[in-house]
């Protein structure tokens, strides 16, 4: 029961999470570092690095946490998403200073699968420009409980603690995360064509 009940504290406790960290509490950065565990693996596995990088790449990206920690506003997007973006963004800048320390010569890529593995810091820019424009237009087709799904749904929260903070039945979220999928490919399909 313990587990079940701690997962929605996490949850709920997220802001407060990232204000005490943003004052300097060690517990509660490794708290959001412990949330966000599978978002920088996932991460770091997304550029295949070498196996002697990895552990220097995951530091890079809590790095990224951190810094999402300091500079997050509230305003543009969720905590979740902007983490994610700052984390992303972190790693790869590791990628880079590992490939200029190295002339790419260590990693077990060609070079054109590092180039599309490892984007340019501008390439990088505009994916953050593109996703953020994205996610504003995906929360403006959502309902308020369908952008309340979609934040849960973004930290890779399990339906089941859906259902338990939002006080829904599975089957409500299950159906939620449908259209919020039907709405995002629409999106995606309709800015395919324009651009």
């Amino acid at each position: 029961m313990a587990s079940k009940s701690s997962h929605p504290e996490r949850i709920a406790d997220e802001a407060s999470l990232v204000a005490s960290a943003r004052k300097g509490d060690e517990r509660a950065f490794e708290a959001l570092a412990e949330a966000y565990r599978r978002v920088l693996e996932f991460h770091v596995r997304r550029t295949a690095p070498p196996d002697s990088l990895y552990d220097d790449l995951f530091q890079e990206g809590l790095i990224g946490l951190l810094k999402a920690v300091r500079r997050y506003d509230g305003k543009s997007s969720s905590f979740a998403t902007f983490a994610s973006l700052c984390i992303r963004n972190s790693i790869l800048s590791g990628v880079r200073k590992y490939r200029n320390q190295q002339d790419g010569a260590s990693l077990d890529l060609s070079r054109s699968e590092r180039e599309e593995t490892v984007p340019s810091a501008e390439e990088t820019m505009l994916d953050d420009i593109r996703a953020r424009a994205l996610y504003e237009k995906v929360l403006a087709a959502l309902s308020p409980y369908e952008k309340l799904v979609f934040d849960m749904y973004l930290k890779d929260i399990s339906y089941e603690s859906m259902s338990f903070v939002l006080g829904k039945d599975v089957r409500s979220v299950e159906n939620a995360v449908y259209r919020i999928r039907t709405k995002l490919k629409a999106i995606v399909r309709a800015a395919e064509q324009t651009g």
